[in-house]
């Protein structure tokens, strides 16, 4: 039982230390030209990627708050957020 409980609290502590990386400062050091892992060094490993024809589009979060990346040639090209602060 104890274990079990543990084993919670260890998933629950990795999802919150995964969502205080989606901050304000965070995206504001993420510029156009970076490579995939400098961003990933920023904010961790996203989410979700999906690749559409030469573009990689990556989103750290979820539908209510986030940071969305797209890479070509694993450069950032275009960034958004939403409800970061």
């Amino acid at each position: 039982m104890l274990l079990r409980i543990f084993a919670i609290f260890a998933i629950v502590a990795s999802a919150i230390a995964g969502c205080s990386k989606l901050t304000a400062a965070n995206y504001q050091q993420v510029k156009a030209g970076m490579d995939i892992q400098q961003v990933h060094d920023i904010l961790g490993e996203p989410t979700e990627c999906i690749l559409i024809d030469e573009t990689k589009q990556c989103v750290w979060g979820d539908s209510h708050k986030n940071i969305k990346i797209a890479f070509v040639n694993n450069k950032a090209t275009l960034t958004a957020q939403t409800n970061i602060q």
